[in-house]
Parts: structure tokens; sequence; C-alpha cells
């Protein structure tokens, strides 16, 4: 009777029409349902501002553990470039995937088409339930959540002007995060495609292997790896044989202090330097893909700080080079899809060692100048007059006189801050600074926007993630790692900002130390004076009327909503904790004198921290290396950074933490606030972020529901446990290895996977 049934149908190419076309409404009515499924993930309840009363069911829904639509795209792509006139087998085929399967695109069928939509009219009231009972839910909710169960912001609220400045921060960056994460890519040939649109050239051999090796370890983000290509770029402007040789010259020299890493046949032929930690992390770190890159020379920075600056004349030449010969690449019509072997011998001048492998040594001294050297001259910290220099404010939010920081990623562009030298340790004197003018590519855990330096995963992140029980070495144990059976639930933390750390980040003599980061925000936050924070210019909740003698006139800058007024700091000391547990990296006096001048507290464990609601992470000598474990707890982290990250792309701030800026506001005798800070008219903004999260959270728990604090928590938590695993570290450095492996290939501009593989 089946057979019988196709044979009719195969004669009547108005069924099959119809029958395609009846697909394509199954189709377009799958596609919406998940778009209805994704808006009602985030209509989440509010009884007030922030805080949710409880899950809805279309959250319980958007569940990790779904089934991954790419493995239906191929599918759906045969059904796309097929024609109107469809076989029967296609026909029925396309009709049971559409009732079984999970779709996130549409099947486009030319002819059918026409009828789809003259069908879909009809019948999608009729298919819109069926298809919500028996469709499975989306995985791309689950992107746009950044966890499963967590309950968003409605995407429909806007930023109301009345709201809160902290309010409205929160509000836009949910809709950043939501863009960042739209339209990931489902398939290998998308992948292809969305590179060469967003690169302007075609992926680098292999992509295809590192595309399943992506897909295989469950990664979420298939598109962001713009950090990758920008640090790339000016690579390109140098000859393969030049850059090679560059790094052999590193190498050559004993005084260079790098991890070398000599890779030949699909393997690691040889390892030298470095802690032994840190080499069972690279080797770990590369093991499930080394076997697919070609003999490449890699040269790992051992030091925290970053080690190459390029005079800007010179980098910008190499940028616009860069640009020419990667859009020469697109000029070939048939790249080959793998790596050739080096055809020179890596023979090293004496003018080219002596000019590349040399490193003139910062430490203990002002750099200022020498890290500033790739700035535009037209950058603030380089103006002739510095008397009249001022901050950039355009990172900061626009309608708040305080320094809320908008956008993370422009506010860590240090050539746009003259004050840093004031506020910063690195910009007094570093610790360990040994860095470079020419363009050599050195790998770094992390950099400051004016360095060449080629970011990767922090060895520290991986090797901590990996080894939790190893001692191997003293600087990585199980004292750094998240541990969850350490950590406590929301309700039973301590309502205080937790900090407990050592004055790393600079050396300090000369009373240089209250000029360096961490030293200014601790005195700040156990100091005497004033706290700026904001209030309502009305109250529409009677429970929070407050007397007319609370609020002050706004300032010039500030919304008309929201005016300024002073706060004591030590109304806010019951909610603060945070205080030095070590004193180092100072000359004798001034280590005398910051032990006299702060309270020195016993030395705790990261899991100690985890008995507070809101935990502050600053940065050290460079990127802080408790980040990572703070991620994974259920508190909120206040962050206060200027160093950059391979994960910089994957998080947002005011969705997976909260970005705090350099200007602490600590006055009194022998500290200063620099000019350049001041003359821009604002406030620190720290007193009031924190006064803000503690009263917003404890009035939603009056109300038993969720506040602003919680929800970040629970949020960065699931998303960190998505994005920030060993798992994608090893996919985004291999990522990065075959955009090295191709830079240094003689025949780059012949070599990548063509878009239609």
């Amino acid at each position: 009777m089946c057979s019988s049934c196709l044979f009719w149908i195969s004669n009547s190419v108005d069924l099959i029409h119809l029958l395609a076309a009846i697909c394509e409404a199954l189709l377009f009515g799958n596609a919406l349902m998940g778009a209805i499924l994704r808006r009602s993930a985030s209509d989440a309840p509010y009884s007030s501002s922030y805080a949710i009363e409880e899950k809805s069911q279309s959250d319980v829904l958007m569940d990790s553990t779904t089934a991954d639509p790419r493995k239906h795209y191929e599918g759906l792509r045969f059904l796309k470039q097929a024609t109107g006139i469809m076989t029967p087998a296609l026909a029925l085929a396309a009709f049971c995937i559409a009732k079984f399967g999970d779709f996130t695109v549409l099947c486009d069928v030319s002819l059918a088409r026409l009828v789809g939509h003259v069908v879909l009219d009809a019948s999608f009231l009729i298919l819109l339930p069926w298809m919500a009972l028996e469709q499975g839910p989306m995985t791309v909710a689950v992107l746009q959540n950044g966890a499963a169960n967590i309950p968003m912001l409605p995407q429909d609220r806007l930023a109301n002007p009345a709201a809160h400045p902290i309010e409205q921060l929160i509000v836009s960056h949910e809709q950043r995060f939501r863009l960042s994460l739209q339209n990931q890519s489902m398939s290998l040939h998308d992948a292809a495609q969305t590179y060469k649109a967003r690169y302007g050239l075609p992926p680098p051999p292999l992509f295809d292997k590192w595309y399943s090796y992506a897909q295989g370890n469950n990664v979420h983000i298939y598109d962001n790896y713009d950090m990758i290509h920008d640090t790339m770029l000016p690579f390109w402007s140098l000859k393969p044989s030049t850059l090679r040789r560059r790094v052999q010259a590193i190498h050559a020299n004993e005084d260079s202090f790098v991890i070398w890493l000599e890779i030949r046949d699909g393997q690691i032929n040889r390892m030298e330097g470095g802690l032994p930690w840190q080499r069972i992390a690279i080797s770990g770190m590369i093991e499930d893909f080394v076997q697919y890159l070609p003999d490449l020379d890699i040269a790992f920075n051992g030091h925290d700080e970053p080690r190459v600056v390029v005079p800007h004349e010179e980098l910008s030449t190499m940028v616009v080079r860069g640009r020419a010969a990667q859009a020469a690449t697109n000029s070939v019509p048939n790249p080959s899809n793998a790596f050739s072997k080096p055809t020179d011998d890596h023979i090293i001048s004496s003018s080219e060692f002596a000019i590349h492998s040399s490193f003139a040594d910062y430490t203990h001294q002002n750099p200022y100048e020498h890290v500033l050297l790739s700035c535009p001259p037209e950058s603030p910290v380089l103006i002739a007059d510095q008397q009249s220099a001022v901050d950039c404010e355009s990172p900061l939010l626009q309608t708040s006189s305080l320094s809320l920081i908008d956008n993370h990623t422009a506010y860590t562009d240090v050539c746009n801050m003259p004050s840093l030298q004031g506020t910063h340790a690195f910009f007094d004197r570093p610790n360990a600074l040994s860095i470079t003018h020419g363009l050599v590519p050195i790998f770094s855990e992390s950099k400051l926007s004016s360095f060449q330096d080629i970011v990767y995963p922090s060895l520290w992140h991986w090797y901590g993630q990996v080894f939790t029980n190893n001692t191997l070495d003293m600087h990585v144990n199980h004292k750094r790692v998240y541990d969850e059976q350490l950590d406590m639930e929301w309700d039973a933390k301590r309502k205080d900002l937790y900090w407990r750390g050592s004055t790393t980040g600079g050396y300090s003599k000369n009373g240089g130390w209250r000029r360096h980061h961490r030293q200014r925000a601790i005195k700040y936050l156990n100091g005497y004076g004033n706290a700026t924070t904001l209030v309502p210019d009305q109250y529409t909740d009677t429970d929070t009327d407050a007397p007319s003698s609370f609020i002050d006139s706004a300032t010039s800058n500030e919304a008309q909503y929201w005016p300024t007024q002073q706060l004591p700091m030590k109304d806010l000391h019951p909610h603060i904790n945070a205080t030095f547990s070590g004193i180092g990296q100072c000359n004798t006096s001034d280590c005398h004198a910051q032990k006299e001048f702060y309270k020195i507290t016993p030395y705790a464990n990261l899991s100690d921290a985890f008995q507070h609601r809101y935990l502050l992470d600053l940065d050290g000598n460079a990127f802080s290396a408790r980040f990572y474990g703070l991620m994974r707890s259920k508190s909120v982290v206040f962050k206060q950074s200027l160093f950059r990250e391979w994960h910089d792309d994957w998080l947002q701030e005011w969705v997976h933490y909260v970005p705090l800026s350099l200007n602490v506001g600590v006055a009194g005798r022998g500290w200063t606030i620099p000019d350049a800070m001041q003359r821009t008219g604002r406030q620190s903004e720290w007193g009031e972020v924190l006064r803000w999260y503690l009263e917003e959270d404890e009035k939603a728990e009056a109300k038993g529901i969720w506040g602003p604090g919680r929800v970040m928590a629970e949020r960065k938590r699931e998303w960190s446990r998505t994005v920030l695993r060993r798992e994608d570290m090893q996919v985004w450095m291999f990522r990065l290895l075959l955009e090295y492996a191709r830079v240094m290939d003689e025949r780059r501009g012949e070599i990548g996977l063509m878009c239609n593989e």
C-alpha cells in the first residue's frame, strides 16, 4: 500500500508542491516557535526593577543538555538547494524531519515557497500548539541566556532615563550581549563564510579540523575571535622567513626569558625554559590537535608582564601592508587546504640577532614613555601640554557624573588615560619588564592595549582546572581552584565586599605605593572620606521616601532624576571586608611604611571568598590569576582591570561582572588624584556601585524575589561553565595556532579553506 501511495504521489507534481509547502510551513512555524520560546525565556516576571519572582516554565525548558540543532543543519542545506519539483522521498523525508527535528533555520524551496506562504496563513494557528508540544527546545536560547535556567531581562525593556544609571547599564549591555551571540554559525560552511565576511580573507588551512574539534567539544562560540585576527594583522606585513628568523633570534638569546616550544612532524619535538608546571600546561593545551600543526617554533613569555611595543608610525605602516597582504589571498581561485614545509634554514644574521633578540629592561623603573610608543601622536597620553591633558570620557556613561564604565574594552585603551602614572602600578614601576620595540611574535597570557604580544589562554587557568590536587609547583595548587563544595548559597553569604591579596602590581620605592592600583583601592575602601552616591529626585516607592535634606542639587552632567550626594565611607564599612594579607615588591622603607599604614590580616584561601556575596578582583603584576575561580562562584564579581585576555570577546560587562574604574577618589596626606582625572569632573563610582547592589538585593530579598546581584551571580556562573572551560581554551588555542602557522607559511597567500568546502 505504501509503495502504491509513493507511485501515486510521484506522478502528481501539484501534490509534491503542496507537500513541500506544508514542509516549509512546519519549518517556519518551528522557527517562529523558537523565537517565541526565546522571548518567553527572557520575559521572566519582574515585580521590581530587576528582581525575579520565579523561573518561568520556558526557562526550565532552556536546558543546555538539549539536542544540538547543528546535527540537522546539513540535511536542511540539502533542502535549500532543492528545486520546486521534489521527489516523493525528499518531500516525505522533509515532512518527517520537520515534525521530529530541531531547527533554527528555514527551508527555502524555490517554487514551493510560493504555495507555502498561502498554506502558512491558514495552517499556522493549528500548527503552533502542535509544534509547541512535539518540538524540542532551542539550544540557541541557551547561548543567548548564558545560563540554562537563569531568567533574563525582557528583550523589549529599554534603558529608561528615569532609571538608576546602573540599571540603564545593565539593560543596555544585556542587549549588546544578545547581539554578540546572534547568528552564530551552525555549520562549517557558515563558519567559513562568516570568517571571510568578517575578516576579508579565507579561513586558514585545516579550519575544517578546527571546526570539528570545536563541535566535538560542545563549544558555543564559533565566530567571535576578533582578538586573534587583530593581533595577527601586523605580522602579515613581514615575510614569513623574516618572522621565523626573529623567533629563532629570541631563542638564541639566553636572557630573553621565554619558554621555547618546537613542533616537528605533528608532535612536540622540544620544550625548554619555564617551570615544570608551565611546560606541562603548554603540552596539555595542544596535545589534542598538535598532529594537525605544521613545523613551528613558538616563544612563550616567561614574565607576567607583556613584552612587545612597536612605535606608532612603524605599526601603522605594518597594519596597512598587512591588510593588503591579506586581501591578496582572495585572488587565489583554489587555495590549498594544507600547510607547506619551511624552505629556509633559519640562518640569522648578526645584525638581525642584535636588533630582534635584544630587550630593554625597565624592571623597577618608570616605563611610561616606552610602553606608550605605539599610541597615536594625538593621543591624550602624548599631547605636548600635559598640564591640560584630560582622561578620555567616551568609555564612561554619558548621563552620569560618576565614572561608571559603559565600554570596558574602550576604557582599557591606555592611550586615552594620562592619569595612569598616578593610578596604576605598572605605569609607575613594574616588578619585571623587559620589552622590545621590534615586531617579534611572543605569546603572552595578557597585555595592555599598547602592546603587540600574541595573547593566548593563561597557563594558570588551564593548569589549575586540570590538576586540582597537584602541588607540583607552589604557584599553582588547589588554593586557586574553585571547589563547589566549599561555596555557599546566596542566602547564606555575608552581605559585604570581600578581597584578600598582597601588594603585587608593581615595585614601590620613594613612596610610590600611593600611586599603585591595589593600594589605592584598599585605602579608599577602608578610609574615612566620602563616597559620592546618587539619589532620585522623586521617589515613587513610598517605602523608600527620603527626607528632603538627603537630596542635593544635580551636577551639570547628571540626569535630572539622579542628583549626587556625599555618603560617609564609614557608613559602608560594615559591608566591606578588604585587606592586605602580605606586603612585598618594595624596598625596605616602603615595605615598612605600608605595614604601618595598612591592617594586615592572615593569608586566606580562595574558598574563603565564597562566604561573601560581592567579590573584588584587581590586576596584579598583570592579569588576575584568581578571576576564573571567582567567576565560577555563586557570588558577584566586581572587577578593576586594564589587562586584556583571550576571553574578552566572550564576556560582557554588567552581565557577567561589574566593571570598576581606576578612579577611587583617595585623598589625604601623601595621596593625590591625578590632574588628568580631576579635570573630567567625575567622581568615583565605587561607593555608589556597592551601595546600589546592597540596597537593591536587600529590597528584593524582603519581597522574596531575586535582586540584580543574585541574577548576575548565577548568570556569570553558568556562562563561565559554558565558555571558560579547559576545552574552550584549547579550541581558542587551536584556532590561534592555525593563524600563527599561516602567517609563518611561505605560501600563505595560496593556502586556506575554500568557503564551499
